[in-house]
């Protein structure tokens, strides 16, 4: 295995368990300390452990890959000697990690790599004291909260940093984790945070000055200024502001020489809060409290909970485009509101490009970390080139260097400009591997791109990538072509495909509808059959149809968060393109009883390991946690597969099912029924799947993968005409919602 083979994490608490489980789902054996008590000395490792499972999201893809956690205490470190990489995750104060630091010199191995996964405290006086080798093989790896799911890690080499160590690092990361590195400078809080906490405070100050309501502040910080819609206070709530109050007091603390540091000093309203322990989600309470009633806001006065009254923002409130349109819009905004944002996005663009040389290496380093570390959809940066840096400067009793620099050189803008030799796109300008402009064919809702060797890609391209007439046509385009020697499935980004297009099928009458069943099984049969080989690459969404179309391929490659299942239960409708017949081909037993579970409750899993664990993919499939690498692997995979291609086998008939196996899913029907969990409909529903999945008889024969295909159409049309099943894609038309009827 290539490094680090094992990894070493010191503290259970949220982050360090949260990094744990993440270097297990990337098959590295890992170890877990944390303190030790009397009786247990693994006792606290073990139920920070327990938090992770329980955590939402949950720290671990499945709850089986929690048992590959080895834990140990932190009064026994020796183990330390046989790790890689050694990652210091406790108490966020700097004299307890520099104690913890100075007793690791003296466990870890010669050759290992020692980061602090700190979020602001100065690396380089975490190891003043330490002798040379450890110290060069020393850094500060930041990941952000939650670590699964946040794309951003800030990488802080010291001045005595091995560039050697930073490399093999930054390198892991990128291509096994999947993360986006920005390479931060050592000073507080670094880049994400510096900045993040800044405009969280500076929207604060402003609206403990203006008398500004809850409801208020988020709606003027959140997409109005190119924000998630969590904006400021929300984003508090879920931060903790017992976290935001010590963050802001190491930049503080810090920063005497920023000229911005008042920024930094808590409003009183959150000394008010922390005084009540109103700390946000943590504890039950913040700026946003759910109840019964629904969600309640805080009177940040009376410190009160109250109804949340729809904020006035008068036309701005009724803006439509996209992010750029909207921050535009509340620019230019003529009244109060405008004069509000214009206030706050001038200072937050003003200080980033005040200390931008001080924090990143360039500019975009900080675009970057507070698109990827805060989900902004523009950063500093590319706000002050949106808006014009004349603009941001007009009145400013400080003028940012970067912008006398940029102006002494002649340029107007960072990006193209300034930074177009050393930073590459801005943030958001994303390639896709698969460019539709070279497609050899396309209907709209599906385009086939040459590859390499004879090989193509089929991208489905229509809304959330759905499956309706045109993504037939292109199958039967390629069927035709006899130069064609390998085969890879994909969706255009960032989804497979959410399945058969239920808007097209609403509208098909009853010969329509089964003359459309026909072409998709054989289309799909066509690609499982194919006289070459085929592998699909998967993202996003991977329901219904589209899992179907997964099936047929020889091999996928699987992003781990992607969301896979034979969802058409939800609808009132069963699998019809292959999918039953597959899983009747591919499980048997005890897990073929799990399957028909899954389908007639339609289950989605909510990963890529859970959905191999259920069978929806199998162990020779590939897992990846690195987006960027998803096309390029499967298209590897295939080169792979065409280099070693042989004449595909002869199809074997399915084995037939037990009836035990009959018997127990019957069985469960009707337990599902006597306890409310099923309506008439699902039950109904969930016996016709027993009659496609094992037989009409329920004989125990073997039988021919068309005689399946048969009674998958025969089914579908038959719950189709059913007014309960109307209902069902009536409203998830509607709602995007099931209906339990």
């Amino acid at each position: 295995m290539a490094w680090p083979e094992k990894v070493a994490v010191l503290g259970a608490g949220v982050m360090g368990v949260q990094i744990a489980a993440l270097f297990v789902a990337a098959g590295r054996r890992v170890q877990l300390f944390d303190l030790a008590n009397s009786s247990d000395p693994t006792a606290r490792a073990r139920s920070g452990v327990a938090r992770g499972l329980n955590a939402r999201p949950p720290a671990f893809y499945t709850p089986e890959m929690a048992d590959l956690i080895e834990l140990g205490s932190l009064d026994d470190l020796s183990a330390l000697a046989e790790a890689d990489w050694v990652i210091e995750a406790i108490v966020e104060e700097r004299s307890t990690k520099r104690k913890m630091l100075a007793r690791l010199e003296a466990e870890v191995g010669g050759s290992a790599v020692i980061s602090s996964n700190t979020s602001g405290l100065s690396i380089a006086q975490l190891i003043e004291g330490r002798k040379a080798d450890f110290s060069r093989r020393f850094l500060g790896v930041h990941f952000f909260n939650p670590p699964r799911q946040m794309r951003l890690v800030e990488v802080i080499p010291t001045l005595t940093t091995d560039s050697a160590v930073v490399k093999q690092v930054a390198d892991f990361l990128k291509e096994v984790l999947g993360k986006e590195v920005v390479f931060a400078r050592d000073t507080p809080n670094f880049i994400a945070n510096r900045l993040g906490i800044f405009a969280i405070l500076s929207m604060l100050h402003i609206a403990e000055r203006e008398g500004l309501s809850v409801p208020l502040v988020d709606a003027l910080s959140g997409p109005l200024m190119g924000r998630p819609k969590s904006a400021t206070l929300r984003l508090c709530d879920i931060i903790g502001l017992d976290t935001l109050a010590r963050v802001s007091q190491t930049a503080y603390d810090g920063l005497f020489d920023d000229p911005w540091r008042a920024v930094f000093a808590l409003p009183r309203c959150i000394e008010r809060m922390l005084d009540a322990r109103l700390l946000g989600e943590k504890n039950g309470g913040g700026f946003y409290k759910k109840t019964d009633k629904g969600i309640l806001t805080l009177n940040m006065s009376t410190l009160e909970y109250e109804e949340g009254k729809r904020p006035g923002l008068g036309g701005l409130a009724e803006q439509k485009g996209d992010s750029r349109d909207l921050v535009r819009a509340l620019w230019e905004e003529g009244g109060k509101w405008g004069e509000i944002g214009r206030a706050h996005l001038r200072e937050v663009v003003l200080y980033a490009a005040w200390h931008g040389d001080r924090i990143a290496h360039q500019a975009s380093d900080i675009d970057r970390a507070m698109c990827w570390g805060f989900n902004w959809d523009l950063g500093p940066f590319e706000l002050g080139d949106m808006l014009g840096w004349e603009q941001i400067v007009k009145g400013a009793s400080r003028i940012p260097q970067q912008f006398s620099n940029m102006q002494d050189a002649g340029h107007k803008t960072f990006y193209g400009e300034v930074e177009k030799a050393t930073s590459g796109d801005v943030p958001h300008a994303h390639l896709s591997v698969i460019d539709r402009k070279e497609s050899i064919y396309d209907n709209g809702e599906a385009y086939v791109c040459p590859l390499f060797q004879g090989a193509v890609a089929l991208v489905f391209c229509g809304k959330v990538n759905t499956l309706g007439r045109g993504v037939i046509r292109a199958v039967n385009w390629i069927q035709n072509k006899a130069d064609v020697k390998g085969l890879m499935l994909c969706g255009l980004p960032p989804h497979f495909s959410a399945g058969a297009n239920l808007q097209f099928i609403r509208r098909l009458n009853r010969q329509e509808l089964a003359d459309f069943l026909v072409d998709f099984q054989q289309a799909i049969e066509f690609v499982r059959l194919a006289p070459f080989p085929v592998v699909a690459a998967l993202s996003g969404l991977c329901l219904g149809g589209g899992c179907e179309f997964s099936f047929a391929a020889d091999r996928r490659v699987v992003m781990a968060e992607t969301r896979m299942g034979l969802v058409e239960a939800g609808v009132g409708l069963l699998p019809s393109g292959g999918g039953i017949a597959h899983m009747a081909r591919t499980q048997s037993g005890s897990n073929l009883c799990k399957v028909h579970r899954s389908i007639a409750t339609g289950l989605m899993c909510d990963n890529a390991f859970e959905a191999q664990k259920r069978g929806l993919l199998q162990d020779e499939d590939t897992i990846l946690l690195a987006n960027d690498q998803l096309l390029s692997k499967a298209v590897e995979q295939l080169g792979s597969l065409m280099e070693s291609w042989e004449e595909r086998p002869a199809d074997l008939p399915i084995e037939a099912v037990s009836s035990e196996e009959i018997s127990a899913m019957n069985q469960w029907i009707a337990d599902q029924v006597d306890s409310g969990r099923f309506t008439a409909h699902d039950a109904l529903l969930g016996r016709t799947l027993t009659g496609v999945l094992c037989g009409d008889q329920g004989e125990e024969t073997k039988r021919k993968n068309e005689d399946v295909l048969a009674l998958e159409r025969q089914a579908f049309i038959r719950l189709y005409e059913l007014e309960e099943t109307q209902l069902r894609i009536d409203h998830m038309l509607k709602t995007g919602k099931r209906l339990k009827n």
